[in-house]
């Protein structure tokens, strides 16, 4: 049994919004029909997917093959669901919250450089496994210094 939520249930009814050629018009038939492509033994989320009835669906699903190529199809797929989520939003199935625009934190000045603590060298500074050489700027690992002498 497939779990129904909302959008399952709010397709019950309405009329299929693929419009295939070979739509049945039969609001008994509509189901939710979900975009495909999401992986295998997996559905995209249900507000990725269109009212359809059964022969838009089984059309969307493998039968365009005959008549249309696969971006043709997504095309008309992706038109159907966009007509979905304006019904869902007329209906109120599908509810678009607006969050106010956060205010931004006042970043505390830095302190002048000559009230900032000073740090004290009382230990050498880790290496990172180079050493400069003394006359260049070239950097080598430490590993390799008797390698070039």
């Amino acid at each position: 049994m497939v779990k129904q939520d909302k959008y399952t249930r709010s397709a019950r009814g309405q009329e299929c919004l693929v419009r295939t050629p070979n739509c049945s018009h039969d609001k008994d038939q509509t189901i939710l029909a979900h975009l495909n492509g999401a992986g295998m033994a997996m559905k995209h989320l249900n507000i990725h997917a269109c009212y359809s009835c059964y022969p838009c669906h089984d059309w969307v699903d493998h039968g365009y093959a005959k008549t249309h190529t696969k971006a043709e199809r997504d095309l008309i797929h992706l038109d159907a669901i966009i007509r979905t989520q304006k019904k869902m939003v007329a209906d109120g199935v599908l509810v678009l919250e607006s969050k106010p625009p956060q205010k931004k934190r006042a970043v505390k000045p830095r302190k002048p450089i000559e009230k900032r603590s000073r740090i004290i060298n009382q230990r050498k500074l880790q290496s990172r496994g180079f050493q400069k050489k003394s006359d260049s700027n070239d950097f080598y690992f430490a590993n390799d210094k008797d390698i070039n002498d």
